[in-house]
């Protein structure tokens, strides 16, 4: 565990709306719906690798081929209600392999969010 004074703390809103720090939430075990636990620069590093089309310091670690399949569409997101009032500037929504797959003011755009205990991340 490192120390308290080297790492942040999620905050909330208490029942008077002020903003309170959460405990720190503990996972023992992997979990793949929370299971990333890393510092920015790491997960830089992460993007970087996927931007390097599965290249790491010259060795490809992952086919190309395989790395776009998490990139390509698997199920279509519906354009209605919650996920319409979330991007109203885009005509097609798809989840791929961990990924939301949108037009978005006509670009192609990848993102992936997620959220525990007071911290929120969001890759696009």
């Amino acid at each position: 565990d490192a120390p308290k004074e080297n790492r942040s703390s999620g905050h909330i809103l208490n029942e008077k709306k002020n903003l309170e720090p959460t405990p720190w939430y503990v996972a023992p075990d992997p979990d793949p719906a929370c299971s990333i636990h890393s510092s920015p620069r790491d997960i830089a590093k992460w993007l970087q690798f996927l931007l390097n089309e599965g290249e790491h310091n010259g060795k490809q670690l992952i086919s190309q081929e395989s790395l776009k399949e998490t990139f390509t569409p698997q199920l279509v997101i519906r354009q209605k209600g919650f996920a319409r009032d979330l991007a109203p500037e885009s005509n097609l929504m798809s989840y791929g392999l961990g990924w939301v797959i949108q037009d978005y003011r006509g670009k192609l755009l990848y993102a992936h969010a997620g959220l525990i205990d007071g911290f929120r991340v969001q890759f696009s």
